[in-house]
């Protein structure tokens, strides 16, 4: 294996998922399609892998220099939300609140989609604020919770698995015979998936079931999604995989949270 060669498909893999997202995101920092490796996917996985290691370091850290546990607990969960949130600059979220504000007034497909595709939440009112404040907060507890149950490592779980998701949805041809927002291999979806419940099961060896049931509600929610979103627009677009991604990402931080801090 090229180690040079790895390194380099990883961090081109970091940059579409993080600052500067997929292709057609940011015309101004997007990267020409034909310069993207066709097995760039592969590497999503590793990419949530990382970031999931880098927080789960941080609760590590803060736990042994603070004397308070849930003190310590709750200041990681702060600074992990905070954090993943810079590293997209917030477009997922956005995203996520544009998508539910759509669905709340039950637009036609052409202006869901149009709202879904802002680049900001715009004009938000009090109700969206406080969904958003909402969401932040479950965040922040879900994983506060997580990390004073001795079970940080769930994190690592759940950015592998969005990221592995956004990326299969990367490569989904779209209903009108688009190409995918990013080339592919024949095997690369198969590969991502492999590497996925390679790190999973590997982050997760201590609750292996829990891990299991995971890849599964992964793999439900990824081809629900893609289902849905191409019987209603037709079209997989970069903000649809930032999307597909933040609501796996909280189906398995809650999911995970109920039943891992119980044991």
């Amino acid at each position: 294996m090229d180690l040079s060669n790895s390194y380099e498909l990883f961090k081109k893999a970091w940059n579409l998922l993080s600052f500067f997202k997929l292709p057609e995101t940011d015309g101004e920092k997007k990267e020409e399609i034909d310069e993207i490796p066709d097995n760039i996917v592969v590497y999503f996985p590793a990419v949530g892998a990382a970031i999931g290691f880098s927080a789960y370091c941080v609760a590590w850290f803060l736990e042994r220099i603070m004397d308070g546990k849930i003190f310590a607990a709750m200041l990681s969960a702060v600074i992990i939300t905070l954090t993943l949130e810079i590293l997209t600059l917030g477009k997922d979220l956005s995203t996520l609140m544009n998508f539910l504000k759509a669905t709340a007034k039950k637009l036609p497909p052409d202006e869901a989609l149009a709202l879904i595709e802002e680049k900001d939440t715009v004009n938000s009112g009090i109700s969206e604020l406080v969904l958003l404040f909402s969401l932040f907060i479950l965040k922040i507890i879900c994983i506060g919770i997580l990390i004073y149950s001795q079970k940080a490592s769930w994190l690592i779980v759940i950015l592998t698995l969005s990221y592995l998701v956004q990326g299969l949805l990367a490569i989904s041809r779209s209903s009108n015979l688009e190409a995918p927002l990013l080339p592919s291999e024949q095997d690369t979806a198969k590969s991502a998936w492999i590497i996925a419940a390679i790190i999973s099961l590997i982050a997760g060896i201590e609750y292996i079931p829990a891990v299991v049931l995971a890849l599964i509600i992964s793999w439900f929610s990824f081809d629900g999604f893609q289902k849905y979103w191409l019987s209603r627009f037709r079209t997989i677009t970069g903000k649809s995989v930032g999307l597909g991604g933040i609501i796996l990402e909280y189906l398995l931080l809650v999911g995970g949270t109920i039943l891992l801090a119980r044991q």
